[in-house]
């Protein structure tokens, strides 16, 4: 899509905050589950500005990627959402070709475009710099034969941390992602990686020296934050 005007766009991850807000578009939750066993599952948008209107582009992508998958279509993939107003996307499921021993992971991205035009006198803005914001958050496909509210809230117990001389390995034996956060290592916040989301049935590396303790809370379907855990290695 071309634009005669200069528009950068801003990606922004929402991971750990209680909700997703960026002038005025506000994406109503961090995360969104899919229960394996519904066809489609909602996110509401608000626009919290009384003077700006978006051009909503959405679409589901790889964790990783911001290009399209497959197995997911959202609808609309185009809204023109005016000042002030809400609306609910809807992810709709398009074929069931993922793992049903574990939780599957995408990316739900909302590209919010500034409109060209002034909402009360339809008069064309000054096309100078303007800035198309990408929110994203995490879209978590889980089996529903996993979807047990107790085994989900619990998972974050079953990680086993080991450490090795300059690393800490932190092992998930569940078929859940477990997202740790505010993770310190003797005391101190870890900024060696950047993403902390442990996958299911698999092993997150932390590169770090001379390891003794840990602690860390972790994310849980609501966006909310379970204990600190603190654990001696």
């Amino acid at each position: 899509m071309k634009f005669k005007r200069l528009i950068i766009f801003i990606s922004l991850l929402f991971s750990n905050l209680s909700f997703s807000q960026s002038n005025g578009i506000n994406l109503a939750a961090t995360r969104v589950v899919f229960d394996s066993k519904e066809a489609n599952a909602s996110l509401k948008i608000n626009n919290n500005s009384e003077e700006k209107t978006w051009l909503l582009r959405s679409w589901v992508s790889a964790y990783n990627s911001d290009e399209k998958v497959k197995n997911f279509i959202i609808t609309p993939p185009l809204y023109r959402i005016n000042p002030s107003e809400s609306f609910q996307l809807r992810i709709n499921k398009i074929n069931d070709i993922l793992p049903e021993d574990r939780e599957s992971v995408f990316r739900i991205n909302v590209l919010a475009i500034p409109s060209h035009y002034n909402n009360d006198t339809q008069e064309k803005r000054d096309p100078g710099l303007q800035f198309a914001i990408n929110n994203r958050i995490k879209l978590i496909y889980r089996p529903h034969n996993l979807n047990v509210p107790k085994k989900v809230d619990d998972a974050y117990k079953a990680l086993i941390f080991l450490k090795s001389e300059n690393q800490v390995h932190v092992k998930n034996p569940t078929p859940y992602y477990i997202t740790m956060n505010d993770v310190k290592i003797n005391g101190k916040s870890i900024t060696s990686i950047n993403d902390f989301m442990v996958s299911p049935f698999s092993t997150l590396i932390i590169p770090e020296k001379n390891a003794k303790a840990i602690s860390y809370s972790t994310i849980n379907d609501y966006g909310g934050e379970t204990p600190i855990q603190n654990i001696t290695l």
